[in-house]
């Protein structure tokens, strides 16, 4: 269930972390499995979840990385102005 460092859904490269984002801002496991990663079952998603729930500390360490980085103030700053422009497509 890992892949390199991160744990991931097995067969996928979908991070349990992800997982546990989508359910913090108020997707349940049945909606995931049948709206946003249907490709991935129910029961996969479960195991996810009970993988969170034996580390924790570990998957919300790196759910609160994910967040720093996504931040836009973040991204400028580790980027610098002209490359975060033209990611986010201010820049031509």
């Amino acid at each position: 269930m890992t892949s390199g460092w991160r744990p991931v859904i097995k067969g996928t490269r979908i991070p349990v972390s992800i997982i546990v984002g989508y359910l913090r801002i108020g997707l349940t496991p049945e909606k995931l499995a049948s709206e946003v990663i249907s490709h991935v079952s129910l029961a996969a998603l479960f195991d996810a979840l009970s993988y969170y729930h034996d580390h924790k500390a570990e998957i919300d360490a790196e759910v609160a990385e994910n967040q720093l980085m996504a931040d836009p103030k973040y991204l400028r700053e580790r980027m610098g102005d002209e490359d975060f422009k033209r990611m986010t497509g201010q820049l031509k």
